[in-house]
């Protein structure tokens, strides 16, 4: 798991650095698809159509699994945690609320100037009754 994650990104995580979570995304087979459009100067050009954001809690959970994988490699200790904060964010996007991707990159970033782990509820953590 995580075999296509460069090694850069691998060591970002594993230092504790924010990373991007799309970056983590398998890459797709054949690639993906560029459009042809026209720029501000009237040329045509090609335009990526990568995904700029995760979508879906079904694909967040499959790319945290990718960040788990690696980050847990390094720091086995903070597994439980890991798995509370996963289920913490699951929770939230069940239960209806819309920003639950908003609140994990906010929360990663965060955790980047405070790298103590991943604990606390989504209470403890930006304010909300669960």
């Amino acid at each position: 798991i995580g075999m296509h994650v460069p090694f850069a990104t691998r060591q970002k995580i594993i230092e504790g650095q924010y990373v991007d979570l799309i970056l983590l995304l398998p890459p797709k087979h054949g690639g993906y698809e560029k459009k042809l459009v026209i720029n501000n100067l009237g040329e045509i050009v090609t335009k990526d159509t990568s995904p700029k954001w995760i979508e879906s809690i079904e694909k967040w959970t499959d790319v945290m699994l990718i960040f788990a994988a690696i980050y847990l490699q390094a720091h086995p200790a903070k597994t439980i945690e890991l798995i509370k904060y996963i289920q913490t964010v699951r929770i939230g996007a069940n239960r209806g609320y819309q920003w639950w991707y908003a609140y994990d990159i906010h929360f990663r970033l965060r955790k980047t100037i405070d790298p103590s782990g991943f604990g606390g509820t989504l209470t403890q953590n930006c304010g909300l009754c669960l």
